[in-house]
């Protein structure tokens, strides 16, 4: 092969070599410009990922398996009152209201076993300043490729306001609000809880039903502003008779009622006299003075036996038969009959309330034509929601309302 022939190939070779390099220039080109773009989308997505980290209105932390917090963001540290760094490497029990470790570490524990993805529950917090912050926490756990745990993920939101206002709401639902006592809701839980505690310990359970002898005098005679200022200093009054483990409650109107756990008999009379000796003084207001006596219906349980609706109607069935001997008595109830007076007049009572008290309902009856099943019309029957009752049919109280002269009132 002549030279002239080697010049050619390497003519040749060299036409097809460069745009060869060429190209693999170009590609390595783009390929180095694609890294770096996608190393900066990395970047960019770092950099929102922070700052959706340290801008989050809810606090966010990274808390180590050993307990330790390892990053948290803005929010978190505004909500227990510290700065981000001054998080870092603090024990998540340290901020831990003492009573709230337990459930939390339980709570964690589930996550590092498998037997949870993840939890929610509301904790308290200590704030930097020694306050206590109500917080939703959402816990997670992340694990690496292997399964194993690497770090705790944990969300809070600051919810003691909302909590506030849930309690007081509860709060509402069983407090009477012109006296502060327990209302009759509450009064009835307690009564259920200690009958159960009775079944165990042996003890009797005491319930008392007290009435204010001529307190209408009071409402006609000075006005209902004055009644109402007469329960709220009743209510002190007999609050500060009782002992510590007495409930005392208004159960209506110028009725209160008292649940206590006593030995035997002798020891509802001395409670009866501390109730009584209370109320010896006048109440002395600005614009009049009252005294004010009790009629007062005691109801003993008796083991096994006594349920809270029959221990409350026999108190009730025992306080008319005191008003029926006169202002300032007591009776405990005995297992008899009332009898037709007492029964009549604690119904005629309780009468002249449901009046005032609006507890008398309509129910309609409907009229129905046989033959093609049409409604017709309907006839307007009275029923009385009675309080301890139940619902009373109009047999029940037709014929007392006309001896009392109530038929006008009613009939409205």
């Amino acid at each position: 092969m002549g030279r002239g022939d080697l010049t050619d190939i390497g003519l040749g070779s060299a036409v097809f070599v460069v745009p060869v390099c060429l190209l693999l220039g170009e590609a390595t080109s783009w390929g180095m410009s694609r890294l770096a773009a996608a190393g900066d989308e990395i970047a960019e997505g770092e950099a929102s990922i922070r700052q959706l980290f340290d801008e989050a209105p809810i606090g966010i932390s990274k808390l180590g398996i050993d307990g330790r917090i390892i990053e948290v963001n803005r929010a978190y540290g505004e909500i227990v009152g510290y700065t981000p760094d001054q998080l870092v490497g603090m024990e998540m029990r340290a901020l831990t209201h003492p009573d709230d470790v337990a459930e939390t570490l339980a709570l964690i524990d589930t996550l590092l076993t498998g037997e949870r993805d993840q939890f929610n529950f509301e904790k308290r917090y200590i704030h930097a300043d020694g306050h206590l912050v109500w917080v939703s926490v959402n816990g997670s756990l992340v694990r690496d490729a292997m399964g194993e745990p690497l770090f705790l993920i944990g969300q809070i939101e600051d919810v003691t306001e909302r909590r506030a206002l849930r309690e007081q709401l509860a709060l509402i639902a069983i407090t009477d609000p012109l006296t502060g006592l327990p209302n009759r809701t509450l009064f009835m839980e307690h009564l259920e809880h200690a009958l159960f505690r009775s079944e165990a310990s042996g003890h009797h359970v005491a319930l008392m039903f007290l009435d204010l002898d001529r307190f209408k005098l009071v409402n006609d005679g000075v006005g209902h502003d004055a009644g109402d200022r007469l329960l709220r200093r009743v209510g002190q009054r007999l609050l500060g008779a009782l002992r510590t483990d007495d409930v005392l409650a208004r159960f209506g109107g110028d009725e209160f009622t008292v649940l206590c756990e006593v030995a035997d008999e002798h020891e509802v009379v001395e409670v009866v006299g501390r109730l009584r000796q209370a109320m010896a003084t006048p109440i002395v207001e600005p614009d009049f003075e009252q005294f004010v006596s009790l009629s007062i219906g005691v109801a003993l349980s008796t083991s096994g036996s006594t349920a809270a609706s029959v221990l409350l109607r026999c108190a009730d069935i025992a306080m008319y038969q005191a008003k029926h001997l006169g202002p300032g008595r007591f009776v405990i109830y005995e297992d008899q009959d009332e009898g037709d007076a007492g029964r009549n007049l604690r119904t005629s009572n309780e009468l002249h309330r449901a009046i005032l008290e609006s507890q008398l309902v309509l129910h309609y009856q409907p009229f129905v034509e046989v033959d093609t099943l049409r409604l017709v019309g309907t006839e307007a029957l009275v029923r009385w929601r009675h309080p301890v009752r139940g619902l009373l049919a109009p047999g029940e109280f037709i014929e007392l309302a006309e001896e009392c002269g109530l038929m006008v009132q009613l009939g409205a």
